[in-house]
């Protein structure tokens, strides 16, 4: 019996498709594409263009979809520290973004800005001339 494929990104079990993936095919819980060189069979980071496949072409972004003949589902595509330095990332991101939005909400009663109203005494102005 053959291994069950899993996710790239998140590692979530992708036995309910058809291996292997489309090229547009998703993840059913992280939507990302699965027809990518880092869940490939030949996919390896340390070799010259990170591919084994000596005919394959090229591909620059290997974690978007690509038109690869060669592409071979890899059961252990998933690397947990990838998974854990993406979600690092994303708690950042909330930390940098997340709490500064919400002031900025509080900040401006009824959704006008104080830019606005010198914007609209200007045109005010101009209309009397």
């Amino acid at each position: 019996m053959a291994d069950i494929p899993v996710c790239w990104r998140c590692g979530h079990s992708l036995e309910e498709l058809s291996m292997p993936p489309g090229r547009l095919d998703e993840c059913p819980e992280c939507r990302s594409q699965l027809h990518v060189c880092r869940m490939c069979a030949f996919f390896n980071p340390e070799v010259i263009r990170a591919c084994r496949e000596d005919d394959a072409d090229e591909v620059m972004e290997k974690e978007r979809a690509n038109f690869c003949d060669y592409f071979q589902a890899n059961s252990n595509a998933f690397d947990e520290s990838f998974a854990a330095a993406d979600r690092d990332a994303s708690e950042q991101l909330e930390q940098l973004f997340g709490e500064e939005q919400d002031s900025d909400a509080k900040d401006e009663p009824s959704g006008k800005s104080s830019g606005g109203s010198s914007a609209e005494d200007l045109f005010k102005k101009t209309e009397r001339h």
